[in-house]
């Protein structure tokens, strides 16, 4: 099982650039705005993330997987010995 099959991480980038916002009395903060990648002035970021139902579901099937392969393998144990 390969777990970059099942869409458990998931991964974004935008792009931000800080801008000059006047406030009043001619006080001027800054304000990070998202921008596209084309402006010169933009900041890449990037996220990744986790979905955890996913990841959750993946855990359960290769569990299950493992008690069916166990099974089998018992099975075959007490074929083997007449049991």
């Amino acid at each position: 099982m390969d777990v970059n099959d099942y869409g458990i991480f998931c991964y974004s980038e935008f792009y931000t650039k800080e801008i000059d916002v006047p406030i009043t009395n001619g006080i001027v903060t800054k304000q990070k705005v998202i921008t596209d990648a084309s402006d010169p002035a933009s900041v890449k970021h990037e996220t990744y993330g986790v979905r955890y139902n996913e990841l959750l579901s993946f855990i359960i099937s290769a569990l299950s997987s493992s008690v069916i392969e166990l099974q089998s393998e018992v099975a075959q144990i007490k074929e083997t010995l007449n049991i």
